[in-house]
């Protein structure tokens, strides 16, 4: 987060406050990782990087394996080259490379992690893994030397940008720094320099945007490709269930309650293990799908079956339903409470129904929810009663410590034991 202002001091410490407070928020998500941070630029700092010189052109030199070109309606080369070349780019250069991409460095993430782990244990796989590098150049000039055929040839790029794949690159620089050179001489990495002349930098921003923005896959994408989900979409099927495991999958299904999305599963599923899994679903339900250290596995296991996912869902279903309404009828904190709080009562209900009737088929389910709403607005009751003065409904139910704080403060049920117990990591 960075402020700037044309002010002569720094902020003050009342003005500083409440961005203190906001960072905590940010920074509570139940790791050691701090995914925010805060930059104040006064008239000073602000001038001074104005001032500054323009930043040095940069100029890559690679070889390419296997390559290929294209002439029309741009010059652009492409191929294979080693993955060491790659990571000594970011050691000699840094984040200047990436001056033109929409993004820079991201210091921890699931798929920075997972390049790592290729490098690390996969390295002759790394070129089939990775989806490469793209970078702009002013120009692009090919050395004689290997020119007759198209194996190997040397390339220099000239005023040289990666604007797609920062996060390859530095994750490979970041390998380097680690003492894996032997492994990255064995990787190699898929490029494609493309010519744009500086006269034409609109298409030099549509190629950066498109590069970044067409056919992104989420970490949710890959559900499909879980056994664990294929087995779930079959026993759901036997409960009259259609469980869409695909974004944008149409489904066959025209009753509404009898489709259960991959992504409501998870946040049910979520609501059922843990506090500290829903808060997770409330604040960043992309994150339940990160199996790099994330809660995926602990959701998704050999111990869920069909019967628990479809009454996790309805309870939440239900629950969000009670809580639509309440929330319509009411203002203030505790129309808040309803719209923000919904995953943390959908938790506290799940672990009062227990793992063990989720799970029986034999335990009777429509007799053990008949009051689930009215127990759902007794809980928004007793949270608005005991709601923290001076405090957003949407900031508290984003935050662990304060979720605990504010069960224990209206006294609700214990949430201590998890419904869903998370299993040992399969290998």
């Amino acid at each position: 987060m960075l402020i700037a202002t044309t002010a002569t001091h720094d902020l003050s410490d009342d003005v500083k406050a409440p961005v203190d407070d906001l960072l905590r928020v940010l920074n509570d998500v139940g790791e050691d990782n701090q995914i925010a941070e805060f930059q104040y630029v006064g008239q000073s700092a602000l001038f001074d990087s104005l001032a500054e010189s323009t930043r040095p052109a940069i100029d890559l030199d690679l070889q390419l394996l296997d390559w290929g070109k294209t002439t029309e309606p741009v010059p652009a080369f492409y191929g294979r080259t080693s993955a060491l070349a790659v990571a000594e780019w970011f050691s000699n250069h840094g984040s200047a490379l990436f001056a033109e991409n929409i993004r820079v460095v991201l210091p921890k993430s699931e798929i920075n992690e997972g390049i790592l782990k290729t490098v690390r244990e996969e390295p002759e796989q790394f070129w089939y893994f990775n989806n490469g590098i793209t970078v702009l150049a002013n120009t692009v000039e090919r050395s004689v030397a290997g020119a007759a055929n198209r194996d190997a040839a040397f390339f220099k790029a000239r005023a040289a940008s990666v604007v797609n794949g920062a996060q390859t690159v530095s994750t490979l620089g970041r390998a380097l720094s680690n003492g894996m050179a032997d492994e990255l001489g064995r990787a190699y990495v898929a490029v494609r320099c493309i010519e744009v002349a500086p006269e034409a930098p609109d298409l030099a921003r549509r190629i950066t945007r498109f590069a970044n923005t067409q056919n992104v896959v989420s970490s949710q994408d890959f559900v499909f490709l879980d056994e664990e989900q294929h087995r779930l979409q079959k026993e759901l099927r036997l409960l009259g269930f259609e469980y869409l495991l695909r974004s944008g999958e149409v489904p066959t299904e025209r009753d509404p309650n009898k489709i259960i999305e991959a992504r409501q599963a998870a946040v049910a599923l979520a609501c059922a293990s843990s506090l500290a899994n829903a808060v997770v679903a409330k604040r960043e339900v992309s994150r339940l799908f990160d199996r790099e250290g994330g809660p995926y596995a602990a959701l998704f296991n050999p111990t869920v079956n069909g019967l628990l996912v479809y009454r996790a869902v309805e309870v939440v279903r239900r629950v969000d339903w009670r809580l639509d309404a309440e929330s319509r009828l009411n203002e203030g904190t505790r129309s808040g409470v309803a719209v923000h709080g919904n995953r943390v009562i959908a938790h506290l209900l799940l672990a009062d129904l227990g793992r063990g009737d989720l799970l029986d088929h034999g335990f009777d389910f429509a007799e053990g929810t008949k009051d689930l709403e009215d127990r759902a607005v007794t809980l928004l009751d007793d949270f608005s009663a005991e709601f923290p003065a001076n405090s957003y409904p949407g900031n508290v139910f984003k935050n662990q410590h304060r979720c605990a704080q504010l069960i224990t403060d209206a006294s609700a049920p214990s949430v201590d034991s998890a419904v869903v117990a998370a299993p040992p990591r399969a290998s």
